[in-house]
């Protein structure tokens, strides 16, 4: 976890987002944060060699150039979760486009004919692919992940045991 108090205070998908969009100070604290977790994960007596990250923002352009520095500390391996484009649409429209008034019809318009299409999962893949050792694309249904949901295939691809996590309820459902 993120501390609460001292410089890096924050619900961790904020810090990301201040390493991205608030300049050099916030993308310093951002790396101080890291590298201290990396000396911390070099501990012998540290029960951790791992360190998950998982936020669906970092899709958003733009991330990926605050972890350059953190590839030359960590093995970035990325393990990317895909809808259908027809699931992402009618997921992303219900999550944004109802919020803001929008019609489906609108949403699609602007969003799937702009200057980046969405969903955009190549230039996704390209942004992340020089920063990691392997960026691993996973279908998000049901019949291709590990015991059918995404807790138990994050946790199988990245090698911990399950038990530990609660289970989340989905939100996000598609139509």
């Amino acid at each position: 976890t993120f501390p609460q108090s001292g410089p890096c205070d924050a619900n961790p998908l904020d810090v990301l987002q201040s390493a991205r969009d608030e300049g050099p100070d916030a993308r310093r604290l951002f790396h101080d944060h890291f590298r201290q977790l990396h000396t911390d994960l070099q501990d012998p007596d540290s029960p951790f060699d791992k360190l998950p990250i998982s936020a669906e923002n970092l899709c958003n352009p733009r991330f990926e150039p605050s972890f350059e520095p953190l590839s030359k500390l960590f093995e970035i391996h990325i393990l990317y979760y895909i809808r259908r484009q027809d699931e992402w649409v009618a997921s992303a429209w219900k999550q944004w486009g109802v919020k803001g008034g929008v019609t489906l019809l609108q949403f699609c318009q602007r969003d799937l004919t702009g200057p980046v299409p969405y969903p955009s999962y190549l230039s996704v893949v390209d942004r992340w692919e020089p920063l990691s050792e392997s960026v691993h694309v996973r279908p998000l249904h049901p019949s291709v992940l590990h015991k059918g949901d995404i807790v138990s295939d994050f946790a199988h691809a990245i090698g911990v045991d399950k038990s530990g996590c609660q289970d989340v309820h989905v939100a996000n459902k598609t139509m």
